[in-house]
């Protein structure tokens, strides 16, 4: 999965997110797919994958979009008793895990694999002791130490460039990472209402608003929706659609036209293939109005198409190569 030229296994002729999907297994077996988006990092388009791992651990993956290539992974919640082998030169999960906690006593509260600006391979965990915090860097090919430096409560906690107290893509800033928690049974009755699946994953977060709850549902052909409920008034904040096949359909208001009402719409306009879709309330365009988000791909190109989920009525169509 890794590329060539890195030392690990090589992504071979890989298109779309099937074939992704069918290596990441190998690199993680019995690993779940929640959530699929994608990114931009360093100037090139990603696949940003999240995982549930064997035990209920989150790891996130960033696939090279282009080649297929895995260009970074980090561990975002324990337990971390799962085993990653990225093949090729680089040594296993386990062995560098085993290092850093040779070299800083603690627990783990995150990790990551992710070749660095110097086009060197580093593993690199945040280790929370008794009395300090730690960050080791270790070689990606070889069990040696490249760095352990003690961390001061105000720096980045982890190796995201962000300082402690905020949060990565489309987070409030003022919101906690989620904690992986059983949600309460009147948020997972209604978010169940809207979408016949089995709940394979549930994120409590906490802000300055208050509490909120992130439930993956999986239903029997596959498909995963993520519902993010208040949980103070049991309202439905956002909705989206992570992995297909698509063929359900969910309605949250009568305000609001169904998603097949919507898929309808888009596909009068746009021919190919929805691969995401996205409902939630439009606060970057400071409406305050209902909006779909739909990625639609055909052989050739990529489509980003808005729309008003209250009127219909299609916003922005967005094409890229």
């Amino acid at each position: 999965m890794f590329g060539s030229a890195t030392g690990g296994r090589s992504s071979g002729e890989i298109v779309n997110l099937s074939d992704i999907s069918a290596k990441l297994s190998e690199v993680f077996p019995d690993a779940e797919i929640l959530e699929v988006k994608v990114d931009i990092e360093r100037g090139l388009e990603i696949w940003e994958i999240k995982l549930k791992m064997p035990g209920g651990g989150i790891l996130k993956v960033g696939v090279l979009k282009e080649l297929g290539e895995i260009i970074k992974m980090k561990g975002k919640s324990d337990p971390y008793t799962y085993e990653v082998d990225p093949g090729g030169s680089f040594i296993a999960f386990s062995e560098a895990k085993d290092v850093a906690l040779n070299v800083a006593n603690g627990e783990i509260s995150e990790w990551s694999l992710e070749l660095e600006e110097n086009n060197e391979w580093e593993y690199e965990f945040h280790i929370v002791g008794s009395e300090n915090r730690y960050e080791v860097e270790i070689k990606g090919f070889k069990a040696d130490v490249i760095l352990v430096k003690e961390k001061q409560d105000d720096q980045d906690e982890d190796n995201d460039g962000e300082d402690e107290g905020e949060n990565e893509g489309e987070e409030h800033d003022d919101e906690s990472d989620g904690e992986s928690m059983m949600a309460p049974d009147e948020v997972v009755n209604l978010v169940k209402s809207h979408f016949g699946g089995n709940v394979i994953e549930s994120e409590k977060h906490s802000s300055d608003r208050g509490t909120s709850w992130k439930l993956y549902l999986e239903n029997e052909q596959g498909a995963i929706v993520k519902f993010k409920v208040i949980e103070s008034t049991l309202e439905i904040s956002q909705v989206s659609g992570e992995v297909g096949p698509f063929d359900y359909n969910i309605e949250i208001s009568n305000n609001l036209i169904s998603l097949n009402a919507a898929i309808d719409k888009v596909f009068l306009a746009i021919e190919g293939r929805l691969t995401q879709w996205e409902l939630e309330v439009d606060d970057d365009g400071n409406t305050g109005n209902w909006e779909y988000e739909f990625e639609v791909t055909n052989s050739t190109l990529r489509y980003e198409i808005k729309m008003n989920a209250e009127t219909g009525e299609i916003t922005k169509i967005e094409e890229e190569d």
